[in-house]
């Protein structure tokens, strides 16, 4: 072996063997716990149990050599001791088993029951206070370590082993199989003198008596602790009993001898053979312990608790049984739901339950365990080797920590804190809508957008992107903490009517979501155009007009100006949400006794608009330059200076630009070449002025005011009169004349009635307000903003 043996003092200690001692031999310790070992008179004990002289041996109670401080010693009750060659079979006592009586009591010996006991036994009076052979007093002392009394073995004859060993015994009076006056008690096979092995504790010892010199044979029996679990005591392992104790002392172990009969003690044990044949050793197991190892004479053996030694009982012969023992320990750790995703576990962090944990030893599985409702899992290792502790994949998890954690195994030593922390995977989802009316809100109806992209941010990086389906949903699966930013990609022509973005710091498991909402930018688009029939209505052959100005107000405040282009057209783009007019400006005035009117649109000559997403209105305008004087015949004929009103000077164009009419005028003529005949007329020279029977005096006069008005106002000519359902509507004040000329001068044009209303619906135009007007300019003019 690797060490020396150092020196111990062999005894069984009156202890409670562990509960381990596996093999049949180790039978006497099922029915009576404890064990009994012999010392000098005060408790002291001697090496190798071997004293100089018979007289020497006591019977002690208490912790044995090397045993526990805290061990159990016998049960309480009495008990008769004996003692016998090692083998069991000479009974060496020479006293009666009445007086070998003693009691136990909180597992030490208290009282020496036999002091002072007598009985008659035939014709004899045995008295157990006296000396000799028959009577047996055996003298008491006290094991200044327990408090226990010690009481002398003597009287016993010498044994017979050669190697000058003797077996002491210790039986419950109870358990006793004869009768206790006599001496020796024939009790069959199995039995030794009315002791049964499986009821009784033994101990052997040697006292030194005169022959030839014999070295009795020694049996030792080691115990290692294989702090690496590999079979081989290796430089540094402690051994138990000496440089390793548990609670104090060594490790319980026992010896049965050839006949079956077992002594028990703790490591490290000197056992003394009393005889050759086999010998069985058995080491306890103490709960959460594993043996590693079990070596014969530095030759490893099967892994049993049980060796056996065969012992041929030589002088000098020794033997020794070593033992290797792994101690369980715990693995453990937690697993942690990592709220916040960064790898730490904080304080408010809780365990995740039901999780599988996988421990491998060496590479292969070695346990499987779950988490309990607190998140944490243990497992029981009792073997040496390197380790991996590694958590299982479970779909909608990520971990944040290691998944696999290593450590070599070490006998007895915990590993815990192994803890495994996993961030739980979340949804950030939403909807991409179309906000139709652009009020900020999602409203019933208004539909997703399909195909924008969205973006996902973490810790200020771009992370993810994704496009939203023909829903406008969009999702995103993350899987990590950090804070986030999910932002929408602007499209030309949409603007947004709500936050283009949304943050939030990751919480494991915690979904998360928000909404975008658009406006797709609209348009209103128009055209000016010269509404010359004055009927609101743009006609295929009515043209545009280029260069007037177009006001866009929105939600009551004025956003810019636009001109019609060459085309007359004009367009105000890109337009958001809002309540919008548009407004044409009218220009000045396009010449002396013109003025621009609107014919469309009605109302107050305002478009108005309400925006919805995509809008693409269209804001025409129709306008029209008016003519707006004339003068009708009652003017005309007041103001020939004749009566009343001051004389119209235009009267003085008269002379060179006559009206030539259907009657001789009072200079014998037919020509109206003076205000003296233009006044004649009015006043009915040719016939009272009325519209009876064919009109035509009412026609001269309406025919002679046109005449003075095409000279007082210039233009008046050129302008087109414009009046529905009148067959004269579209010609020219001038092509009106020439033919109210004709037709006053044609005597078979017939009934002038209808003729003299056009003429007077054209004579009471300066009567009309601005709109209303019959005159038109016949081509629009290059509108004025100067």
């Amino acid at each position: 072996m690797r060490r020396p043996l150092m020196a111990m003092a062999i005894g069984l200690a009156a202890v409670l063997l562990w509960s381990a001692l596996a093999s049949p031999a180790a039978s006497a310790s099922t029915h009576v716990s404890g064990a009994i070992f012999t010392t000098l008179e005060d408790g002291s004990r001697v090496n190798a149990n071997i004293y100089d002289d018979k007289r020497d041996v006591y019977l002690d109670g208490g912790p044995g050599p090397n045993a526990p401080q805290t061990a159990a010693g016998l049960p309480d009750g009495n008990y008769y001791f004996q003692v016998t060659d090692p083998s069991g079979k000479t009974l060496l006592s020479t006293d009666p088993v009445l007086c070998r009586e003693f009691r136990v009591e909180d597992g030490i010996i208290v009282e020496y029951v036999s002091a002072g006991r007598t009985y008659t036994k035939g014709a004899k009076v045995i008295d157990c206070a006296l000396d000799g052979k028959e009577n047996g007093r055996h003298d008491t002392g006290v094991d200044l370590d327990w408090g226990a009394l010690t009481i002398q073995l003597m009287p016993y004859d010498d044994t017979p082993n050669k190697g000058g060993v003797y077996k002491a015994w210790a039986t419950p009076t109870s358990e006793f199989d004869g009768d206790p006056t006599k001496v020796d008690n024939q009790c069959g096979n199995g039995c030794f003198h009315g002791f049964i092995p499986a009821f009784s504790k033994t101990d052997n010892f040697k006292a030194r008596h005169g022959g030839r010199p014999f070295d009795n044979p020694v049996l030792t029996v080691r115990k290692f602790v294989d702090t690496d679990g590999d079979g081989v005591w290796d430089a540094g392992e402690p051994e138990v009993g000496i440089t390793y104790f548990i609670d104090g002392g060594g490790w319980p172990v026992s010896v049965a001898d050839p006949n079956g009969i077992t002594s028990d003690g703790f490591t490290p044990y000197q056992y003394l053979p009393g005889f050759a044949g086999a010998y069985v050793v058995t080491e306890g197991l103490p709960s959460g312990w594993t043996q590693t190892a079990a070596y014969l004479d530095g030759v490893a053996q099967t892994v049993s608790v049980d060796v056996t030694v065969d012992v041929a009982f030589t002088s000098g012969e020794t033997h020794e049984v070593v033992y290797g023992n792994f101690e369980c320990f715990e693995v453990s750790g937690a697993k942690i739901n990592d709220l916040d995703g960064d790898g730490v576990r904080d304080a408010d962090e809780p365990g995740i339950p039901g999780w599988t944990v996988y421990v491998y030893r060496d590479g292969v599985l070695y346990d499987t365990t779950t988490t309990g409702a607190d998140g944490t899992y243990t497992f029981t290792v009792c073997d040496g080797g390197d380790y991996e502790v590694r958590e299982a994949e479970v779909p909608g998890w990520a971990p944040t920590s290691a998944t696999s954690l290593y450590f070599t195994a070490a006998s007895g030593t915990d590993v815990s804190g192994l803890d495994f922390l996993n961030f739980g995977c979340f949804t950030v989802s939403g909807y991409k809508y179309e906000d139709s009316d652009g009020d900020g809100v999602h409203d019933e109806g208004e539909p997703g957008l399909a195909g924008w992209t969205i973006e996902l941010l973490r810790n200020g990086f771009p992370y993810a992107t994704t496009t939203t389906d023909g829903n406008g949903f969009w999702s995103f699966t993350v899987c990590e903490g950090g804070d986030y930013t999910v932002q929408e990609v602007a499209q030309d022509g949409w603007v947004a009517t709500g936050p283009t973005s949304f943050s939030f710091t990751a919480t494991s498991g915690e979904d998360q979501g928000g909404d975008f909402l658009n406006f797709e930018l609209g348009q209103i688009c128009g055209a000016k155009f010269y509404d010359l029939d004055h009927d609101g209505v743009w006609d295929a052959d009515e043209p545009t007009i280029p260069g007037f100005q177009i006001e866009l107000w929105k939600d009551g405040a004025y956003v810019t100006t636009v001109t019609t282009d060459a085309d007359g057209e004009y367009c105000f783009g890109d337009l958001g949400p809002g309540v919008y007019e548009v407004r044409e400006v009218t220009p000045n005035a396009p010449g002396e006794f013109m003025v621009w009117a609107q014919t469309f649109p009605g109302g107050d000559g305002d478009h108005d608009i309400t925006a919805t997403s995509g809008f693409d209105e269209t804001a025409d305008f129709g306008n029209v330059c008016e003519f707006t004087e004339s003068r009708t015949w009652g003017y005309w004929k007041t103001h020939t200076g004749f009566d009343g009103p001051e004389r119209d000077a235009t009267y003085d164009l008269l002379p060179d630009n006559p009206l030539n009419i259907d009657v001789a005028t009072p200079d014998g003529d037919d020509l109206i070449e003076t205000d003296e005949e233009a006044s004649w007329l009015f006043d009915g020279g040719a016939g009272e002025v009325n519209c009876s029977g064919n009109c035509v005096t009412l026609f001269r006069a309406q025919l002679l005011a046109l005449h003075m008005s095409l000279l007082k106002f210039d233009g008046m000519a050129e302008a087109v009169y414009q009046f529905g359902g009148d067959s004269y509507s579209g010609m020219t004040v001038q092509e009106i004349y020439d033919a109210a000329v004709a037709a006053l001068n044609d005597p078979n044009f017939g009934d002038y009635t209808s003729f003299q209303q056009t003429l007077d619906q054209i004579n009471n135009n300066h009567n009309q307000t601005t709109g209303s007007h019959v005159l038109v300019c016949g081509t629009p003019p290059t509108p004025d903003y100067a």
